[in-house]
């Protein structure tokens, strides 16, 4: 028998392949190596995998089996989850109708707002400001003659209850805009936006308006001027009716500031506005205003207006450019009326794309909990199975680009990474965390996840990790 022999041209090619194959990964697993070992991050935790195109195991791999913090990288599962479970076209819907008769201008029943959790109301989506849905609806009540209304005003909140606050979430969030309230009548983002106005000197007192006029709950202000060019130290403390706010602290003198808090009932102030800006238009309300959360019988109900909110792609770009809090725990909250079968649904969905869920723990949608753990392992399982997804184009372009855009657009702007990074961040106290994909020259995408934890200075750690992206770019 004749045995097949190689050309010795083609089998020295073949070696020189191998071997420089090899020397590649050689090069690349000592670059590597050297980078986590730094004394950059000696005494912190560190837990880093990248994965390339071809294996669903990662390439390289330190310390992936650690369970740390995700903070913000969190919003990634909830995202893939509402693509994958919910839909790239899904919306979500709030409806103006009536249960009564209409009679010469005059509603002889009640009007009810029934909310469907839409989070786009809010002024990142309405350029006149979130006010102009309640004109959109006087106008559409002036439309059919109706100029009074004999009933009660009603907001029902039956879609799913309001979670005033995450008990995962540290006390001392509470009052802020990032612990957000989620509610089916959400309305601009749950927040409220108080601007201070100090005094000259220090010891005065200090002006505290809210921005737009927007008028829902008491504000005790217990703020002072502090001296010239010290630093703004305020804070709030929230009181037990969770509709008010006692301000402490002090302000420079002579300067101005923000600061945003939380809306805990939402629904009260949508119902507020609301009458306000009928009664703007000429529209009287004769009986009063409550809150119903029965499920509603739309048989004994008439329809005036349902307004239909942007699609799902849309508002994951929003949710994961600029990290919102929010949008991750509304996008999470619209899985299952029920909070704790919405997070059961983020494990089930993981699972169907391929990630091993049984170690992880989540606590919310967007990643304000300290409880939550996840490993690298299991984030780079889910960028790289997310690839194969009919839904991956929209998922990929919502992500933050390194030097471009979103929270990383300050990041990397003078590295090979700029433009070729696409990743969500997350960070808070002792916690610094990266995950998602670079762009070869060849145009492959590797996926990567790194958390970081127990550590004092996050702008070293950010520098460390836009190195670390760097010298990738660089081998790729």
């Amino acid at each position: 028998m004749i045995k097949p022999r190689l050309n010795r041209s083609w089998l020295a090619l073949l070696l020189l392949l191998i071997m420089g194959q090899l020397s590649a990964n050689g090069a690349l697993q000592t670059a590597l190596q050297q980078h986590l070992t730094s004394s950059q991050v000696a005494g912190s935790t560190l837990s880093f995998a990248l994965w390339e195109p071809s294996s669903p195991e990662p390439v390289f791999a330190y310390q992936d089996s650690l369970y740390l913090i995700p903070a913000s990288v969190q919003k990634v599962f909830t995202a893939a989850t509402a693509l994958h479970h919910l839909g790239e076209d899904f919306q979500w819907h709030t409806t103006l109708a009536y249960q009564g008769k209409l009679a010469r201008g005059s509603l002889q029943g009640d009007l009810l707002i029934i909310g469907g959790g839409d989070p786009t109301w809010n002024e990142d989506y309405w350029e006149n400001g979130a006010k102009q849905v309640f004109q959109n609806w006087a106008d559409s009540l002036l439309t059919r003659g109706i100029t009074h209304i004999e009933g009660n005003l009603i907001a029902n909140v039956s879609h799913f209850p309001t979670r005033e606050y995450n008990p995962h979430w540290e006390e001392d969030d509470r009052p802020y805009y990032y612990a957000p309230a989620i509610s089916s009548l959400p309305f601009n983002a749950n927040r409220i936006i108080h601007q201070f106005e100090a005094g000259n000197k220090a010891g005065e007192p200090v002006k505290v308006s809210v921005i737009d006029d927007y008028e829902y709950f008491t504000v005790v202000n217990s703020l002072t001027t502090g001296k010239p060019n010290s630093r703004l130290n305020t804070w709030a403390v929230p009181l037990a009716d969770s509709l008010s706010y006692t301000l402490k602290g002090t302000v420079p003198a002579n300067t101005k500031a923000t600061e945003r808090l939380a809306l805990r009932r939402p629904e009260y102030f949508v119902i507020r506005e609301f009458r306000e800006v009928l009664e703007q238009n000429g529209i009287s309300v004769a009986g009063e205003l409550h809150i119903h959360g029965d499920p509603v019988d739309y048989d004994t109900l008439e329809l005036l207006f349902v307004q239909d909110s942007p699609h799902l792609n849309s508002v994951v770009k929003t949710m994961l450019k600029p990290s919102s809090n929010f949008l991750a725990e509304s996008i999470l909250h619209s899985l299952s009326s029920n909070y704790d079968d919405a997070l059961q649904q983020v494990q089930n969905t993981l699972q169907e794309l391929g990630v091993n869920t049984q170690k992880l723990r989540f606590q919310d949608g967007c990643g304000l909990s300290r409880d939550s753990r996840l490993s690298t392992r299991e984030i780079g399982a889910l960028l790289y199975h997310s690839q194969s997804q009919p839904w991956f184009a929209t998922f990929f372009s919502a992500l933050p680009i390194a030097g471009v855009d979103g929270t990383l657009a300050r990041r990397m702007q003078d590295s090979r990474a700029k433009g070729r990074v696409f990743a969500k961040t997350g960070s808070m106290r002792g916690v610094c965390a990266l995950a998602g994909y670079i762009q070869t020259e060849d145009e492959r995408l590797l996926a990567f996840a790194m958390l970081h934890s127990g550590f004092e200075d996050i702008a070293k750690i950010r520098q460390w990790q836009d190195d670390l992206l760097g010298i990738l770019c660089e081998m790729y």
